[in-house]
């Protein structure tokens, strides 16, 4: 399972994958002294051989568009909407996020929408640079 981690009242996700997302939970937990939740999947389908190399293809993915700055590791310093954003972008390829209902409330479709354009933006820039 790949999976999106968080603190609902902000901070870096992390994007993972693992068998046992509880006892992933209570490692980071353990780990970082947050309150972590288990904010989304990512489901991936046939385009990606193994969850390990899809996994690695969203990290590039996301690391290319928010900057290495923005990263570390594993957690990206990106808000809920942005990686929405980000993967309705690869929902071409084959990669589409799952959001937990717990967090649906705190996802603003009309940031998303927002976002959407600055990255269209921000990209057409960078190409005509």
């Amino acid at each position: 399972m790949l999976y999106v981690v968080g603190n609902l009242h902000g901070g870096p996700l992390k994007i993972g994958r693992t068998q046992n997302i509880k006892y992933r939970i209570s490692q980071l937990e353990y780990k970082c002294k947050d309150c972590l939740t288990l904010l989304g999947q990512i489901k991936l389908t046939d385009w990606c051989p193994s969850e390990s190399q899809g996994e690695k293809q969203i990290h590039i993915q996301i690391q290319r568009t928010i900057g290495l700055d923005r990263c570390n590791g594993e957690w990206f310093y990106l808000s809920l909407e942005e990686l929405a954003v980000i993967m309705r972008r690869w929902k071409r390829n084959g990669a589409f996020l799952i959001l937990s209902p717990i967090v649906k409330p705190f996802v603003s479709q009309q940031y998303v929408r927002h976002i959407d354009n600055r990255l269209v933006e921000n990209h057409q820039l960078i190409s005509k640079g």
